[in-house]
């Protein structure tokens, strides 16, 4: 029962030595923690045995151990304690009553994890245990863990994803192939749709600024329960949920921009999980929306599409549709046309079996000669018409044409355009 009087010249710690904490009742890390000036000393063995309501605070001492045992009591590691378990050491006699309250920033640190599956013993108060364990199948790494009381926005129902994340760290970046199994109980820890029945879930994973990843993972037990996912190569914070509670797709992008007579949209993904498909949708008004194309996931993650029929300002905005018939709407983004310029923005169809209708800008109010020629360059025909400044339509009939290739030319009285088509 370590008094605060000793000093930490007191304790000098051998390659046997045993700091036991027994007492029945709660307890500080004092002196004992450190010597040698302060700096912190690597104990051989702590013993926690400080009874069954018992807590350890850590005050601020981040003591290294290279065995640490529970035979009663917790440890409390504080507002941000860190207590590392150095290599080749080991963490016993843990359970739910015996563990260690570790909530961000203070921290669990198990150095040299690998094969062995290791299990970090934590929770986020002295009467909600929700511990981790990882198998890392990858570059053994040093691993820390604790556990936030908040969650990052951005779920697709939190009400059936955790109210806390855990948040497992590597030391080095990268070549770590991680199985997690997470610990959370039958109440407090779920949102209230939460399927406690269900023998499937899912682990979230969010990379600071978006959810970006999602693990497909097994429930096992009957509260408290375990939820194991396989093939996690990146870290920190982790959630756990069911029925898709983590989003299907996250969107890193979504643009829309000019692009001559058309308006480019172009989007790119994390993760797409459970997706159907996507819809561009736009508008004029941002307010009445029409579909303008249904687009296919691909490995790619990244799309690019042409709207050759803009308006003068068009909104776009994304819809994804998962295979559960819910969908997710992303921004509305919107491009204005640029004005002062004669030019096509559309025929269609294209290819054409009759009516080919031309959508076009104009930069002043003049009369446009429209001409369909060969591809011999022979002029078909000849139609003139009269058109406004900016934005206007006109018919083009190729029903008596046969089947082929064709050029459209309009002309302004300034400036020639020339726009290929197909009569079918």
């Amino acid at each position: 029962n370590p008094s605060a009087s000793i000093t930490a010249s007191d304790f000098i710690y051998g390659s046997f030595s045993v700091l036991e904490y027994a007492n029945t009742t709660n307890q500080s890390m004092g002196n004992e923690i450190n010597r040698n000036n302060g700096s912190v000393s690597t104990i051989n063995k702590m013993k926690v045995n400080i009874g069954t309501t018992g807590a350890l605070s850590n005050n601020f001492k981040n003591p290294k151990v290279k065995d640490l045992e529970f035979v009663s009591g917790k440890i409390n590691l504080g507002t941000s304690g860190i207590m590392t378990v150095i290599n080749g050491g080991s963490v016993t006699g843990y359970d739910a009553s015996k563990y260690i309250v570790a909530v961000s920033p203070s921290a669990l640190k198990i150095e040299n994890v690998g094969t062995t599956a290791v299990t970090f013993p934590i929770g986020a108060s002295i009467t909600s245990y929700t511990p981790v364990t990882i198998t890392n199948a990858g570059v053994v790494d040093i691993f820390s863990a604790n556990i936030s009381t908040t969650v990052p926005a951005g779920l697709l129902d939190p009400t059936k994803a955790a109210n806390k994340t855990w948040n497992i760290n590597e030391t080095v970046a990268g070549g770590s192939n991680v199985v997690m199994s997470i610990q959370y109980n039958a109440s407090g820890d779920m949102g209230a749709a939460f399927d406690y029945v269900a023998t499937t879930g899912e682990i979230g994973h969010h990379n600071g600024t978006i959810w970006d990843k999602k693990y497909v993972a097994s429930i096992t037990g009957t509260g408290p329960y375990i939820m194991t996912a396989t093939g996690i190569d990146a870290f920190s914070p982790f959630i756990v949920g069911n029925g898709s509670s983590v989003l299907p797709i996250s969107l890193l992008s979504f643009f829309a921009k000019n692009n001559n007579a058309s308006n480019l949209i172009s989007w790119e993904t994390a993760i797409e999980q459970n997706v159907r498909h996507f819809i561009v949708e736009k508008s004029d008004n941002s307010k009445d929306w029409s579909a303008l194309e249904v687009v296919r996931p691909n490995p790619l993650k990244r799309y690019e599409m042409k709207d050759n029929a803009p308006f003068s300002t068009t909104y776009y905005r994304l819809k994804n549709v998962d295979n559960d018939g819910r969908e997710q709407m992303s921004k509305i983004v919107s491009v204005q046309r640029q004005t002062g310029k004669f030019n096509i923005s559309s025929i269609s169809p294209n290819p054409t079996l009759g009516d080919l209708n031309i959508n076009f800008e104009n930069n002043a109010s003049s009369d446009v000669k429209i001409q369909v020629l060969d591809i011999f360059g022979k002029i078909i025909f000849t139609q003139n018409i009269s058109s406004e400044k900016g934005l206007n339509r006109a018919e083009v009939n190729t029903s008596n044409l046969v089947a082929g290739s064709y050029f459209l030319i309009m002309n302004n009285g300034v400036t020639n355009l020339i726009q290929r088509f197909v009569k079918q």
